[in-house]
């Protein structure tokens, strides 16, 4: 892992506190009902792994929870 400024630490930290604020915007908004679908269908990822697993699991979710996210990351390493 490569060392970061206080200022580039600062600037992830901020995004990723933004995108978590949006997600749970558009869980609430969802959760009204004037969308076909309830719930938010994009998860939030913050590895490699997890996106992938996200990304696959919109139409194939059994993957959720079956053990692919640590072999990729152990693939990565």
């Amino acid at each position: 892992m490569t060392q970061q400024s206080p200022a580039m630490q600062e600037y992830f930290a901020r995004f990723k506190k933004d995108c978590y604020e949006a997600f749970a915007i558009a869980t609430t908004a969802r959760a009204k009902g004037y969308d076909p679908e309830n719930e938010v269908s994009v998860t939030l990822a913050e590895t490699l792994a997890e996106r992938v697993i996200g990304l696959i699991s919109v139409i194939a979710p059994q993957i959720k929870g079956a053990g692919v996210e640590k072999r990729i990351e152990a693939l990565e390493a």
